[in-house]
């Protein structure tokens, strides 16, 4: 795991110093990894099924632990070079999104996920720690109570943050960067 870069700091006025609101982009990846793939298709031409059936498979890897459910794929999608749709599922529940451009004539395609998959336990964990270790103190984050969040590429969600030891409470901003889960994050006053 590699240390966030700072992108920002600014003090809000007449507050100390530990309510600083530095903005943090954190490197490390905490979604379940995803990356483009050019997916085979077998046997020529797919059909409907087995388009759907592949891109499911491919998409499951890539958000496993958690589940994809009901992909589908745009009815009698073109299946040549050059052609792109959007196929979509549900991860846990929630809606999910894949950019499917066909490269050959074979019918291979890449697939690329349009949202990160965050494992909410996972991504508390880790932003009190790098939250704790930039203002210099113990805080827990608390992001729902969902097991996973499905957050589209530059999108944001909440996060509050709580000091055990002093019960005082705050919001954090995080913004998801990439399908890879690569995040920052801003502390709101």
């Amino acid at each position: 795991m590699t240390r966030p870069t700072t992108q920002g700091t600014s003090r809000v006025p007449g507050r100390p110093a530990s309510f600083c609101r530095p903005k943090k982009l954190v490197q490390w990846v905490m979604a379940l990894g995803a990356t483009a793939i050019v997916v085979a298709a077998c046997g020529g031409e797919p059909d409907q099924t087995q388009l759907e059936r592949e891109v499911q498979d491919y998409l499951q890897s890539v958000v496993a632990p958690a589940e994809i459910t009901a992909v589908s794929c745009p009815p009698n999608a073109p299946i040549r070079p050059g052609s792109t749709f959007l196929c979509n599922g549900l991860v846990e529940g929630a809606f999910y999104e894949a950019h499917v451009t066909i490269i050959d004539e074979q019918g291979r395609r890449e697939v690329r996920p349009r949202q990160a998959v965050m494992q909410v336990n996972a991504a508390e964990t880790a932003l009190g720690a790098e939250v704790a270790t930039d203002i210099g103190r113990d805080v827990q984050a608390d992001c729902g109570d969902d097991q996973y969040l499905v957050v589209s590429v530059n999108q944001t969600f909440l996060c509050k943050l709580t000091s055990p030891s002093t019960g005082e409470t705050g919001n954090l901003e995080v913004r998801v960067l990439n399908e890879n889960g690569a995040i920052e994050w801003t502390l709101k006053g």
